[in-house]
């Protein structure tokens, strides 16, 4: 797939915020594996875009700017 291919980390959401894609380069930037990320929901990753405020993206159809996606803490 060209997506797992892209250096561009690249992220699959649902509605509800769960990815249900990530390709290679997301996963290592972000610091997960494949799995656990898969695992997760976009407000688990940015603790400053919290689950409110996500319902509000969803229905509007808002892409979460990739600035906001930041790696776990360290």
């Amino acid at each position: 797939m060209a997506l797992d291919q892209s250096r561009a980390a690249v992220l699959g959401v649902i509605p509800s915020a769960r990815f249900f894609y990530v390709n290679p380069s997301a996963f290592q930037a972000l610091g997960y594996d494949r799995q656990e990320l898969l695992s997760m929901c976009v407000f688990s990753i940015d603790p400053n875009f919290p689950e409110e405020r996500w319902s509000a993206h969803a229905a509007a159809g808002i892409r979460v700017p990739r600035e906001r996606l930041r790696g776990p803490p360290h």
